[in-house]
Parts: C-alpha cells; sequence; structure tokens
C-alpha cells in the first residue's frame, strides 16, 4: 500500500486553510471530504501519509469567505474494521491553520466514518462541539488504544485484583 504523503491545494480564492492528516491503512487508503460552511470542496481526497511516519499529508483548501466564524468539516467516508488494531482504517487531523493561523483544538481522531466540524477565524472550535473522538463499540474488553497497551504504569487495577499490604498492628 502507498503510504507516500499527498500535497494537494483545492478550491481558489484569497483565503488559506491548510489541513494536516494522517492514517491507519487498512485494505486502501483513508477517503474524506473537506467541507467549508457546508459546501463541499473539491472532491473526495484519499489520505497518504501514514500515522506515526513522521509525515503528514498537507490540503491547501483555497477560498473567499467573509469575514466571521466558518465551519470546516472533514468527513471520514471509508472506515474498514477487521477486527483487531491492525486491521483497522482510521483518519487522524493533526493539525489546522487559518490564513497562517494555528486552530485552537485543530485536531480529530476519526475512528469511524462521520464528520468532524471545527469553527474558524476565531481559532477555537464552537463552545458546542468538544474535542470529538469517534469510536467504535469494542468486542473485545482486552483491546487496549496502542497509546496505553496492557501494562501502561499508572493503570489502576480493580480492587477486587490488587494485592494490598497491611500494616502489621499486632504488638
Amino acid at each position: 500500500m502507498d503510504t507516500t504523503p499527498v500535497v494537494k491545494t483545492i478550491g481558489s480564492g484569497s483565503d488559506t486553510l491548510m489541513l494536516k492528516l494522517t492514517q491507519d491503512v487498512y485494505k486502501a487508503g483513508a477517503q474524506y471530504t473537506v467541507s467549508v460552511d457546508g459546501k463541499q470542496i473539491g472532491g473526495t481526497l484519499t489520505a497518504g501519509a501514514a500515522e506515526g511516519s513522521g509525515q503528514t499529508d498537507v490540503i491547501t483548501v483555497k477560498g473567499d469567505w467573509a469575514a466571521g466564524a466558518h465551519t470546516v468539516t472533514v468527513n471520514f467516508l471509508n472506515d474498514t474494521w477487521g477486527g483487531t488494531s491492525t486491521t483497522d482504517s482510521n483518519l487522524y487531523v493533526t493539525g489546522i491553520t487559518y490564513n497562517g493561523k494555528a486552530l485552537a483544538d485543530g485536531t480529530a481522531d476519526l475512528m469511524s466514518n462521520g464528520p468532524v466540524d471545527f469553527s474558524s477565524p476565531r481559532l477555537r472550535r464552537s463552545p458546542l462541539l468538544p474535542r470529538q473522538q469517534r469510536h467504535r463499540p469494542d468486542p473485545s474488553p482486552l483491546r487496549y488504544p496502542r497509546h496505553l497497551g496492557p501494562s501502561r504504569p499508572g493503570l489502576v487495577r480493580p480492587a477486587r485484583l490488587r494485592r494490598r499490604q497491611l500494616p502489621d498492628l499486632r504488638r
């Protein structure tokens, strides 16, 4: 599977919105669309850069947007789940800039099909849209996110599984 980073410009105009994305690849590259204020710009895009590779796709979206708040939507289209974390496709928005200024909280992990909204140019998300992370139901209670792992320090085991050393109160 080709994981060459994609650098692409879509739309036209004097305002610039730059998205950085990566993906977990399974079967095919992650496909998505980008919309501003509900209007799709460009066609269906396919991610290239693999998550964890140190590289990102850079999608530059051009337009002429009036002053005021705008909503940018990234819509993940082709989620694939093969039953394990290594057979799962995901899309990650790793950063967004609007006319050169970073969008606060301009990141999202899309773990299943569907949209994530960001607002701009106030350089923060809408207060009605907290950090969105889409999760699929976990069929296995033993599956851990890869960044946690089953033995991450600081995880507390349930009390019935914990061994405690109690002080000897006998004198």
